[in-house]
């Protein structure tokens, strides 16, 4: 089962979504077990994405592939830790 709330996980702990939002989310959050578990185990994110150097990041279309695949990696390696 899906819940409603499971794509402001990873905003919510980059802080990319508004103070409303924010307090919706985490009065969700005491009562479903599984967005706990997703931001859970999204947690290591912000840290991981403080490895990527700003000059590493491509400035034509490809960037948004290489971001992705980027962050992939690192939350791989951030879940093997």
């Amino acid at each position: 089962m899906t819940c409603e709330f499971e794509i402001n996980d990873g905003a919510y702990l980059l802080g990319a979504i508004t103070p409303a939002q924010r307090a919706e989310f985490e009065r969700h959050l005491a009562g479903c077990p599984q967005c706990r578990e997703s931001v859970a185990q999204l947690a290591v994110l912000p840290g991981l994405l403080s490895w990527l150097v700003k000059e590493d990041v491509p400035t034509d279309e490809s960037r948004r592939k290489f971001i992705a695949g980027e962050i992939a990696n690192l939350v791989a390696v951030g879940l093997r830790a």
